[in-house]
């Protein structure tokens, strides 16, 4: 087999930048096919036209999105069309750093899904990290697979394997809308399209306890002439990784790329630090609105025991004023905690990272229904990982005290989508760690310092690159 050649050096030569402007079967994504669902979590038409008619890729690109969100996203977005000539022609080897709303799942999803190697089978592997609810990935990709399996009249599988989803299970869609499941499958399996994993699982899946040496021969289908699948793996959102998981995540890239296969890693907290150690990837930004999402940041420094009731206060003031609010805390415990101090003031829901798989997913639909009303005066409670996995949109967002990279996703879900002016992101809590928030190096510890210092007393637009350059 081919083997990539990655010195640095010389591989930055040839890859130049790019930047433009329980073990029952009952799992997360059954619930997904037990409703009419129509695809809420799309991105609107962007201000920045990019379709030619005359341009083949260009017409390809619309109407690969056309065919598998049935029109939900109606004009992919200048992101979207730089990633898709990529992913359709292989030998991929991309970091992609994005903003929160760019649509980079389906950037991916839909190239590789219906247009990746015309007439052949292939698959697409999406590596999350091990705290983010893989059942969120089920909410927004399911519809898709059953929009693709219709259209392409193929079948389509999918797998998922994490820490809240049964194992070795997997569910083939076929074309007239029903579903077959499918128990003691893996993604090895060559007839599995889609599988999700966390980092973990997905260590434990291909490499078991051989170290990433081990990877197994069924993963390498490199060569044009066997009709065989060419396999993409996304690592998405490659932050809130310890020092073990992340050398990890630097080792599995590195040795997936060198081995000829596609890789490609992305998401809105790609820092210098991983821009360095994956230096041998070519790096994509793109801006893909005319003007930047529009966010201020305004660090509120309460001691400990008023950290609640002053996120309470705020909340109550924004909804007051008819704003759309969403309030990411530390816990469940802690967002149910938020949630009683709340009931009797506002219009209040909440979304748990905790809640059983079908009243989970029942909240997301009408959360979702609720933002795409833009409904205004509701307040949305959670916990910081269930909320950071979700794609709501608000105009005020509200948070305790967390650590930088669960910063940054927060203040993604606020103007996630660049709809509102004048957006506004409130952090309440004292110095980090005084809460027992995870330990970080000392280093990082002050630069974070210094970074919400700029923000108290008053609102600055927030600089997410600097928030980058602090997760490293």
């Amino acid at each position: 087999m081919q083997q990539r050649d990655c010195d640095t050096a010389r591989l930055r030569a040839r890859t130049p930048k790019f930047t433009a402007g329980r073990n029952e079967l009952k799992c997360a994504w059954f619930v997904c096919d037990n409703r009419d669902i129509m695809i809420q979590a799309m991105l609107p038409p962007l201000d920045v036209p990019i379709v030619s008619e005359d341009d083949p890729i260009d017409a390809a690109l619309t109407n690969a999105f056309e065919r598998a969100t049935r029109g939900g996203v109606s004009r992919p977005n200048l992101l979207q069309a730089a990633l898709f000539p990529r992913l359709v022609t292989r030998d991929t080897g991309l970091l992609v750093r994005t903003d929160p709303g760019d649509g980079l799942l389906e950037a991916v999803f839909v190239p590789t899904l219906l247009e990746r190697a015309p007439g052949r089978r292939h698959r697409l592997f999406i590596i999350a990290r091990n705290d983010a609810p893989l059942d969120d990935y089920l909410y927004r990709l399911v519809p898709y697979l059953r929009l693709v399996a219709a259209t392409d009249e193929t079948s389509r599988t999918l797998y998922v394997d994490g820490d809240n989803i049964a194992p070795g299970v997997s569910r083939k869609y076929t074309p007239d809308g029903l579903f077959v499941d499918q128990v003691g499958g893996h993604p090895l399996d060559r007839k599995v399209d889609l599988a999700i994993s966390s980092l973990s699982e997905f260590r434990n899946d291909f490499f078991g306890a051989g170290g990433v040496h081990a990877l197994p021969e069924a993963l390498t289908l490199a060569d044009e002439e066997d009709m065989v699948p060419r396999d993409l793996f996304f690592f998405d959102d490659v932050i809130g990784y310890d020092q073990q998981e992340y050398a990890e995540f630097i080792r599995l890239v590195d040795y997936l790329y060198a081995r000829d296969l596609d890789v490609l890693v992305g998401g809105p907290s790609i820092g210098n630090g991983v821009v360095e150690a994956l230096s041998f990837l070519e790096l994509i930004q793109i801006d893909v609105r005319s003007a930047p999402k529009q966010r201020t940041l305004n660090v509120v420094d309460v001691d400990q025991h008023s950290v609640l009731d002053t996120i309470k206060d705020k909340v109550v003031e924004g909804v007051a004023a008819g704003r759309a609010v969403v309030a990411a805390v530390s816990s469940p415990e802690r967002a149910e905690a938020l949630e009683q101090k709340l009931r009797d003031s506002v219009n209040v829901e909440t979304y748990l990272s905790n809640s059983p798989t079908h009243e989970r997913y029942a909240r997301y639909v009408r959360l979702k229904a609720l933002n795409a009303d833009h409904a205004e005066g509701v307040a949305i409670v959670g916990d910081g990982n269930a909320i950071e996995a979700a794609d709501f949109d608000c105009e005020m967002l509200v948070t305790d005290s967390c650590p930088p990279e669960a910063l940054l996703r927060r203040i993604g879900r606020c103007n996630r989508l660049g709809q509102y002016g004048a957006a506004e992101v409130f952090l309440v809590g004292g110095r980090y760690g005084e809460a027992g928030e995870r330990v970080l190096p000392a280093d990082r510890v002050e630069a974070y310092h210094k970074f919400l210092s700029s923000y108290q007393g008053g609102g600055s637009l927030v600089d997410l690159s600097v928030l980058r350059d602090v997760i490293g």
